[in-house]
């Protein structure tokens, strides 16, 4: 109960004090306990450097779509009242994040003119799983009630790292295919053994963590967006989720991972230097030690700690920070299921692929149009050469909106679709990319449990080009290349525990997992 008198107590500090964020605190206490954390992050920010430097970034130019699921824990109070709350309220937030991520905010038009010009839409969106990790059908919100386990208790501190032991580890999904964002009563901070009830908004795990504590934590009353603000504290419309999960894609506070400091800044180019974080709501132009003159600081960022109505932009730099790192750091989201959307042209709603046993099943929307065209399925299997593969004449006065195809028995790997709609005058329209795995990966198999010498058997179809071994957390333990039908990894220095066999077949992977003996 201590947590519901103090809620009541913190609503009117929140009101003016902006986003207050413990991303960085919680990197601090993860690196504690798992040292790797920090020379992973630094590997990962150097390859992202490096792309970037390169010009080897945007390994695919289309939208990428990210899976998010909702982990709502509550305290058995009815749907929609305190931290349980509604679908709808859900949904609100999940198209701010799309309309921030996208610059399709309504507050996007308050973004300063020194600022507009790297003012960008990030090309990355979200939509609620379809497929949880059992494989079964889900709604992407996970309802979760506090008093069915033993170990949470309301009357505790409900630190980082309570919140990562008792309600991340037990339920998170598997980071490499969701967005897992829990949305919770509280995120406290012990000090000197005294409990800060509701010392934080949020905060997220950066690329590089381990896989079982990977996610993004809100508290319940920030969620909302410009059209439904929290009903808790309306204050809130949404953008601690936009500011978290822009922490969870490796970007940090313009201010960097410290204060005080001119030296230190979040390492992108575009976005001013700042001195230290700031509350409430900026007026151009700013200015601090470290931006004393010019343009200032850039308080419009969504990555600062203003309130939510003063933030309404990302930049260039971030956006393809964000992008470069889904690439190196999470590449398996690019090819990750998604939910119906709406995508690039007026005319298609709802284009979608999923694989039907050996089959992949693909499934459009067409909106009425004015005048016969002629709608093209186009297919890929390395995103660079598009080959038609099925061919519709679609008329006015068709009936029909709903639209399938079955692509039949393609080979194992990703496969890659993409709507071309030309009309009467030849003017042609490309949707955005879906893509769809199929592994055909019965006949592979490995020895399970293994005591020295893991086996692995394949079939003369399936060419693999390299194999990782990885750990439950995440780490690379071993890797190897183009391994042959019959191949053997010594794990005789290995620890006894779970890993993961990833085979690489250049189109996609296969995961086994196997226990050490």
């Amino acid at each position: 109960m201590k947590h519901i008198i103090f809620l009541v107590l913190i609503i009117s500090s929140f009101i003016s004090h902006g986003q207050v964020c413990t991303s960085d605190h919680a990197h601090a206490i993860k690196s504690k306990t798992n040292p790797l954390f920090q020379t992973n992050r630094d590997e990962i920010n150097k390859a992202i450097e490096k792309a970037i430097s390169d010009n080897t970034k945007e390994l695919r130019g289309d939208t990428i779509i990210i899976p998010i699921v909702f982990h709502i824990f509550h305290n058995g109070d009815p749907l929609g009242t305190q931290e349980n709350v509604t679908d709808e309220l859900l949904f609100a937030q999940l198209q701010q994040l799309n309309d921030d991520y996208n610059r399709l905010n309504g507050d996007a038009s308050r973004t300063p003119d020194a600022f507009a010009g790297v003012a960008v839409d990030t090309n990355i969106e979200f939509c609620l799983a379809t497929i949880d990790p059992n494989g079964g059908a889900t709604d992407g919100i996970n309802r979760i009630n506090i008093n069915n386990i033993p170990s949470i208790d309301e009357s505790e501190c409900w630190t980082i790292d309570y919140i990562d032991e008792n309600f991340v580890r037990p339920v998170i999904w598997d980071r490499d295919f969701y967005l897992n964002v829990f949305s919770i009563l509280s995120i406290d901070n012990e000090v000197n053994g005294t409990c800060d009830f509701f010392a934080s908004l949020g905060f997220a795990q950066f690329p590089g963590g381990s896989a079982d504590t990977d996610a993004v934590v809100i508290s319940f009353f920030t969620m909302g967006s410009e059209l439904m603000p929290n009903p808790v504290i309306p204050a809130f419309i949404g953008r601690t989720l936009t500011h978290e999960v822009g922490h969870w894609l490796n970007l940090d506070h313009p201010w960097g991972s410290g204060a005080g400091s001119c030296t230190m800044d979040d390492g992108i180019a575009d976005t001013p230097n700042q001195e230290s974080i700031a509350f409430g709501c900026g007026s151009f132009p700013m200015f601090d030690n470290c931006s004393s003159s010019g343009d200032g600081i850039m308080f419009s960022n969504f990555m600062q700690s203003f309130d939510d109505e003063c933030m309404n932009m990302f930049s260039q730099g971030q956006s393809e920070r964000m992008r470069t790192t889904i690439e190196v750091a999470r590449p398996s989201l690019l090819t990750s299921i998604c939910d119906l959307r709406t995508l690039s042209i007026a005319a298609f709603r709802g284009l979608q692929a999923k694989p039907e046993e050996d089959d992949i099943l693909i499934e459009w929307i067409i909106d009425d149009v004015d005048e016969q065209s002629t709608v093209y399925i186009e297919h890929s299997t390395d995103l660079n050469t598009f080959s038609d593969l099925y061919e519709m004449i679609y008329g006015p006065d068709d009936n029909i909106n709903n639209y399938t195809y079955t692509h039949r028995n393609p080979s194992s790997g990703i496969h890659y679709y993409r709507l071309r709609f030309q009309d009467i005058q030849n003017v042609i329209s490309y949707s955005d990319i879906v893509s769809s795995q199929i592994i055909k990966d019965d006949n592979i198999l490995i020895n399970n449990p293994v005591v020295d010498i893991l086996n692995i058997s394949l079939p003369a179809s399936i060419s693999i080009t390299s194999y990782d071994i990885i750990s439950t957390d995440g780490r690379l333990i071993n890797k190897g290349q183009n391994i042959e039908s019959q191949h053997s990894i010594d794990v005789s220095a290995y620890q006894k525990g779970v890993y993961i066999l990833r085979l690489n077949t250049g189109q996609g992977s296969i995961l086994r997992q196997w226990i050490k003996l």
